[in-house]
């Protein structure tokens, strides 16, 4: 997932933009006053336009320091002339995970022979080919509603394996249940028959979901021989209907190092919605640079480049309508995992892998790492309504900045015949923005004699969309 944000005058720089906010949000808030004299939060400020970003969760690319492909590109159209940050989701990984089973099976005997089944009546797995996440098969394991529950796959290893190394497992999970009544458990068991496990639900239906499951979290690791691992189980603890899921790519996961070094980079290709060829030259960004480095480590996290164009130099705007692409490199050791959506589209760009000659490969249309919308927006104006006299109550209004936990007072504001409006300057340096972390509190006073039993708020915020929607 990644999320363009256009200059909002910060850092010191003079920005040369004002008023080209091309969207807005309305938000609508009641709000009931529970005692007289009483002092409550009456809203929070939503904090816009982050919410698609939810959807992005699977991994739709891992690069590789040590494969052929130089990076990934994200081709996207312009509706606003500079970019100042980009996020976008990674994660990376200093060991290769160790493959415990790709099931590769040849037969469904095959495969029931490695995974048995406490009860074949509630619970029993399958070779099949009709759907897999890598290779050309998966496990699909059937479940009966009433007797599943309770109802375990094992897995044993003759020999006590030993994953001492490794900090947990990694496996590719796809079910067409989800929630808290649809919980499966994955169980190992030492070679002295003590056992920690770890429960997980599905999020999303009909999709490959990749689960980490960290040792760290198992209930009773603290108990386990990780160096001498007998079994792994997989049981079923509730399901709400007799149906199946599909399994595939079950994985340890190594231990990992901070420190991996990724490039990105922002090409110009013009009018061109389809190229073919990445270009030989990257853009020059405002600092004179052609690329800036992101440091990712082991976890999945939104990471905020400074991939600045346009935004500190006039000169160096990007022309609305054309398509340019973010390029994320392949890292330095390990592999980079790039997080996005892998079923829904992008109307204005696509996703290309690259080869060693700088091919570009188009992927499939529904899959993408930028759900394109900006951070930074600004609070254009706040209406408020009452519905009975609020005599000598106040509002007050605070800035919170949660990534510094600094809570700053903004304004006390009257309310006159019931109702109140507040207009914000939209100015470069008068306006006041918003972003992720940094959002509004509102805070009403009521006084003793107030006849105010519910409050109305509207807001209205502007904001940028750096996607064209054309």
């Amino acid at each position: 997932m990644a999320i363009v944000s256009t200059y909002d005058g910060q850092d010191g720089l003079t920005s040369y933009y004002e008023n080209e906010f091309n969207s807005f949000v309305i938000s609508e808030v009641i709000k009931t006053v529970p005692n007289r004299g009483a002092t409550f939060i009456s809203t929070i400020m939503p904090k816009i336009p982050m919410e698609r970003s939810l959807f992005d969760v699977d991994d739709i690319k891992i690069l590789s320091s040590s494969g052929t492909e130089p990076g990934f590109l994200q081709i996207f159209r312009a509706s606003t002339k500079n970019i100042h940050d980009v996020k976008i989701s990674l994660a990376g990984t200093t060991t290769l995970m160790t493959t415990l089973d790709d099931f590769e099976y040849a037969t469904d005997t095959a495969i029931q022979s490695v995974y048995v089944s406490t009860n074949t009546q509630g619970l029993q797995i399958y070779s099949v080919s009709d759907m897999f996440y890598n290779g050309s098969k998966c496990a699909k394991i059937i479940f009966n509603k009433t007797k599943a529950p309770g109802t375990s796959l094992v897995g044993g290893y003759p020999t006590p394996q030993n994953w001492s190394n490794s900090r947990g497992i990694s496996l590719y999970w796809n079910s067409i249940l989800s929630g808290l009544n649809n919980t499966w458990r994955i169980s190992i068991t030492d070679n002295n028959s003590n056992v920690a496990y770890i429960d997980f639900n599905t999020l999303n239906i009909n999709v490959w979901e990749n689960k980490i499951l960290n040792f760290e979290s198992f209930t009773n690791i603290s108990l386990i021989d990780l160096s001498l691992v007998k079994k792994i189980s997989l049981t079923c603890m509730s399901c709400e209907a007799s149906k199946w899921i599909y399994f595939d790519k079950l994985e340890l996961i190594g231990e990992s190092n901070i420190g991996q070094n990724i490039e990105v980079k922002l090409f110009d290709f013009g009018e061109n919605a389809n190229p073919t060829q990445l270009p030989a030259n990257a853009m020059t960004l405002d600092e004179g640079i052609d690329y800036t480095i992101c440091t990712i480590d082991d976890t999945k996290e939104i990471r905020t480049i400074h991939l600045h164009c346009g935004s500190h130099n006039i000169n160096n705007s990007l022309v609305i309508g054309n398509y340019y692409g973010i390029f994320i490199s392949k890292p330095d050791m390990g592999n980079c995992i790039i997080y996005g959506n892998s079923n829904q589209s992008y109307m204005s760009g696509k996703c290309y892998s690259i080869d060693s000659s700088n091919n570009l490969i188009e992927e499939s249309s529904t899959v993408g790492f930028m759900c394109f919308a900006v951070s930074d927006c600004i609070l254009k104006c706040i209406d408020i309504y009452t519905d009975g006299d609020p005599k000598l109550s106040k509002m007050y209004l605070y800035i919170i900045d949660e990534r510094t936990g600094c809570n700053d007072f903004f304004a006390e504001l009257h309310l006159r015949n019931n109702e109140l409006h507040v207009d914000f300057k939209d100015t470069i340096t008068e306006r006041l923005p918003l972003d992720i972390d940094k959002h509004i509190y509102l805070y009403y006073e009521d006084a003793y004699n107030s006849e105010v039993n519910n409050i109305y708020i509207r807001y209205k915020i502007y904001h940028n969309e750096v996607e064209y929607y054309g």
